[in-house]
């Protein structure tokens, strides 16, 4: 009798024989831990410098900012002159904002608060953008409601509302942004307050599931910014939000499409980096508090969670919720994927029911991925396991043949071709 043990990685992973023959030179290894998941299926949005004028729906949301000068800045109807001290610390701020120095820019705001003798609305403003910028957005809602209570206008309602957003606080975010629009905007090439509403309006009723009104506001933002000239890349980015409201609302059968915004978006980003740094249970945290903000279950989410799972090596609860992605949605991707727990977890003859549904299926495909690779891959190392040496052999074959046509990296096609060699070794020896 043939026993194995198993070994986890990232990338790979290898099957120990003990107590048989085949050479050390001819490891078995297991299928790559596919697509995470096969493509991701969202907008890949660049976060804006923190000042610029932009739509909510990046990593790090932009904010509306005054477009003067800075030594007379105008909020709303009123002016806030700045000389002096005051005046050099604002600048300062000013240009530690523009390069990223953010806390060096909240010292430097707060410094010129002090000279100017009186509160002023455009230094907490400012405050409230940079700690915004530095993600602590309850700081930056304490310093915007502090302007506005100095000077309610409609930017400092716009930049309050990123702010609620950004802090899956979705109701007080829609409540400021239909106050923003209920002011005169302020608006000049490239910037308008009431685009910039309409699109934290559009997000908001976007995670609450309500997407005809979400539709309609992201609609008007587009159609203000066109008439501002804002720049193409933000046109772009509201368009991306556009294109997953209308998906929503009709979307295709059997695609793996899914979009994260605002909360989840930021949650969703964390953990992937978390998770590409091994950083497992932080990483299962972040997607599960993205989930909590997502406006609907997420197969993409509870995929994800079953991989980090499996990368920790709990094998029974990875299943469960690569069966709770399916549940959502039985794309090739998510059955492939709970397939390999399955192996992993020698549980051959359900991954080898997953590993033929997903064959069954229009193959989820990227660059240098094809889920039906990774179906053959895994029928391969499960019949190898069962000894049924030649059913592993066609599917190793074919899953070599699909990896090569799609620009696989060299590196898995040489784990699928000891998996061959190591096969072809037990039908001749």
């Amino acid at each position: 009798m043939k026993a194995a043990t198993v070994a986890i990685g990232l990338i790979a992973v290898a099957i120990a024989i003990i107590g048989c023959s085949v050479p050390s030179s001819t490891p078995t290894p297991r299928p790559t831990d596919t697509p995470r998941p096969t493509y991701t299926p969202y907008p890949a949005y660049t976060p804006a410098a923190a000042v610029a004028p932009g739509p909510i729906h990046t990593s790090r949301p932009t904010s509306v900012a005054p477009s003067e000068d800075f030594t007379l800045a105008v909020v709303g109807q009123s002016t806030e002159r700045f000389s002096g001290a005051a005046s050099d610390a604002y600048d300062k701020g000013k240009e530690q904002l523009a390069n990223g120095e953010y806390v060096a820019a909240i010292a430097s705001f707060q410094e010129a608060q002090r000279h100017h003798g009186k509160p002023a609305a455009v230094v907490e403003n400012w405050i409230g953008l940079a700690y915004h910028a530095l993600d602590q957005y309850d700081m930056a809602i304490v310093h915007l409601s502090n302007a506005i209570a100095i000077n309610d206008n409609t930017i400092t309602r716009s930049n309050r509302a990123r702010a609620y957003v950004n802090n899956a606080q979705c109701d007080s975010a829609i409540s400021d942004a239909q106050a923003a629009l209920a002011k005169a905007p302020v608006a000049v090439a490239g910037i308008s307050t009431d685009a910039e509403a309409n699109s934290v309006l559009a997000m908001c009723y976007y995670d609450k599931a309500q997407y005809l009104k979400a539709l309609q506001h992201i609609d008007a933002s587009i159609a203000i910014a066109n008439d501002y000239q804002y720049a193409k890349s933000e046109v772009a980015l509201m368009t991306e939000l556009r294109e997953a409201i209308r998906y929503e609302l009709n979307p295709e059968v059997g695609s793996i499409k899914e979009w994260f915004f605002s909360a989840a978006r930021i949650a969703y980003d964390k953990g992937q980096e978390q998770f590409a740094n091994g950083e497992y249970e932080a990483a299962i945290a972040s997607f599960k508090e993205a989930q909590r903000h997502h406006s609907k279950p997420s197969a993409v989410l509870e995929n994800y969670i079953g991989l980090t799972y499996r990368a920790l090596g709990q094998y029974d609860t990875s299943i469960v919720h690569h069966s709770n992605a399916i549940a959502i949605n039985d794309a090739a991707v998510y059955l492939s994927n709970r397939a390999i727990s399955y192996s992993n977890n020698s549980q051959y003859e359900l991954a080898i029911i997953d590993a033929r549904d997903a064959l069954s299926k229009n193959p989820n495909t990227g660059e240098g991925i094809n889920t039906d690779v990774d179906a053959n891959w895994i029928l391969a190392v499960c019949y190898y396991e069962q000894s049924k040496y030649l059913q592993a052999l066609q599917h190793a074959d074919v899953a070599i043949a699909i990896a090569n046509d799609h620009q696989y990296a060299e590196s898995e096609v040489v784990l699928m071709t000891e998996l061959r060699d190591a096969i072809r070794y037990e039908l001749n020896r």
